[in-house]
């Protein structure tokens, strides 16, 4: 009689152990926890770098609190930690397991009780863009995220104390059975490299990970650019190339631009040339860096100057040429508006990002005047003006020999940027004076 007394109120405790976890609110953000097994995702790299090295890198950017290795069988801790890159070896924590623990098991064990737990197999290669979607996505308690069929899942503490369960594939099912399982699809690549013939696979999903939407890469950037670039920077995660190298080369190619057009004729063609390669080596630049989690405030705010800083040399080298053929003061008067007007809204934006977005990405900026969101207007003038397009212009114009053309644009742009800059501000100081909160501030690019 008292060992059925004991035995019930054992499992009236287990309930409400399985109740409050239920009722549990997740506050801290979740845990990456993979499962160690053999295969290539842990030997064989794709543009540089293993799956596993990957999968963890794009977790660890995406914001998971913590990463756990579990081990397999045979599995050396040291042997292991040997081959991760370095920007996740020390943020790693091994977890071996107990004799007959299951997966279920080792995640109760290891995890928190406020934290959903994001699984999967090293062999699993997930992108950073899905691992991006993966951790934002709304995890609550009491059910389970199935990602790609069940190559990525994020269980919580409640789904992993349903009876029965010994892997996450039963906690699946389990969720499933009782209307509690979400499904994902992958956005780019959540692929399960099993076999080395999954490379290309893997490598086609990182290479369209590395495109961007219209309004950032402009329609040079997505229809000329892109095809190109993304072509050439997985050969060049390969290599000890670092992206501030290229974002250098990219600077002295748009710098020297300016002084090849300044000399007119055929150097002016030349000039343009180089501009337009300048700008692919520019798109280079960002990819490798994305295909190598090479990312740095101080590496933003480079290729942003040095984005400028070829810009401005062209136009300087635009207007030296317009003098040099139609001397007057008021071609020369000209030179330095659209000089100073290119040089001033930069500026101005740079002001903006370091005091209120805290960036160096200019594209962070946005049009709304007042509205929410971007403006039809200000989505128009961004495609217009961005350097994809006038690269291309630039260099047409030179080899036709009608620098002119882009000379008047590269006016009328700027002054427009301008006005369009100026515009904004003082929707954003009447704003401020409303006190409607934090504006959204223009932006040229």
């Amino acid at each position: 009689m008292r060992a059925r007394r004991r035995t019930d109120r054992m499992t009236k405790a287990t309930r409400t152990g399985q109740a409050r976890a239920v009722e549990a609110k997740l506050t801290h953000a979740p845990e990456g926890v993979v499962f160690v097994v053999d295969g290539p995702g842990r030997e064989i790299p794709v543009a540089g770098m293993t799956g596993l090295n990957r999968s963890l890198l794009g977790f660890d950017k995406a914001g998971v609190s913590g990463l756990a290795l579990v081990l397999g069988a045979g599995d050396d801790a040291d042997a292991v930690r040997a081959t991760l890159h370095p920007k996740v070896r020390d943020r790693v924590r091994f977890v071996t397991r107990d004799h007959a623990e299951t997966d279920v098991d080792v995640l109760r064990r290891i995890g928190r009780a406020d934290a959903a737990q994001v699984t999967w197999r090293s062999n699993v290669v997930v992108g950073p863009k899905d691992a991006d979607a993966i951790v934002s996505h709304a995890a609550r308690n009491g059910r389970v995220l199935d990602v790609a069929g069940g190559l990525v899942r994020v269980v919580t503490p409640s789904t992993l104390a349903t009876p029965g369960c010994a892997t996450t594939a039963d906690v699946a099912e389990a969720a499933r059975t009782s209307g509690r399982l979400d499904a994902m699809a992958p956005t780019y690549v959540v692929c399960d490299f099993d076999r080395p013939a999954k490379r290309r696979e893997v490598l086609k999903g990182l290479v369209e990970g590395l495109k961007k939407p219209l309004m950032i890469d402009g329609l040079m950037g997505i229809y000329f650019q892109r095809p190109i670039t993304t072509r050439i920077s997985p050969l060049l995660a390969r290599t000890p190339v670092t992206p501030n190298q290229l974002t250098a080369v990219a600077m002295v190619l748009g710098v020297a631009s300016g002084f090849f057009v300044a000399a007119g004729g055929a150097w002016a063609a030349l000039g343009g040339l180089m501009f337009v390669v300048g700008g692919l080596v520019d798109c280079l630049d960002g990819e490798v860096a994305r295909l190598k989690f090479h990312f740095s405030s101080w590496g933003e705010w480079f290729d942003t100057i040095a984005d400028d800083l070829s810009t401005t040399s062209f136009i300087a080298g635009m207007s030296v040429f317009m003098y040099a053929k139609y001397p007057s003061p008021q071609m020369a008067a000209l030179g330095v508006v659209a000089v100073g007007a290119f040089v001033a809204i930069q500026l101005l934006q740079y002001w903006k990002c370091i005091t209120v977005y805290h960036t160096g990405d200019l594209c962070a900026i946005e049009y709304n005047y007042g509205g929410q969101g971007s403006s039809k207007l200000g989505d128009l003038l961004k495609l217009l003006v961005k350097r994809d397009l006038f690269s291309l212009l630039f260099f047409l114009t030179a080899v036709a020999g009608v620098l002119e053309i882009s000379f008047a644009l590269t006016l009328i742009g700027g002054l427009s940027a301008l006005f369009a800059f100026a515009l904004q501000y003082v929707v954003d100081l009447r704003a401020r004076t409303a006190g409607a909160g934090t504006p959204n501030l223009a932006s040229a690019r």
